[in-house]
């Protein structure tokens, strides 16, 4: 068995990447069959990751918690990143 020092980065990457999206596409087969898109809600699709950040940043700009540990696994709600004032 090959081990994982020997792996090509690249290789990793890619597997991890497929492995990820596979994850979500199985996911949304087995729990969201009839799930409407987000445009169907006013948020174009292009715009949802750039929404997520700035709902993150938020959370971080008002000193609350920015995961959910029965989603991400944590062991207590906290708040994520920091803010360094110019």
């Amino acid at each position: 068995m090959q081990q994982l020092d020997e792996l090509d980065a690249a290789d990793v990457q890619r597997a991890l990447v497929e492995f990820s999206a596979l994850s979500v596409a199985t996911a949304l087969e087995r729990f969201c069959r009839d799930v409407d898109g987000t445009e169907n809600y006013g948020l174009h699709p292009d715009r949802v990751e750039a929404t997520a950040f700035a709902w993150l940043a938020k959370q971080t700009l008002e000193n609350r918690p920015g995961n959910l540990p029965a989603v991400t696994g944590a062991g207590r709600p906290v708040v994520l990143g920091a803010i360094y004032p110019a």
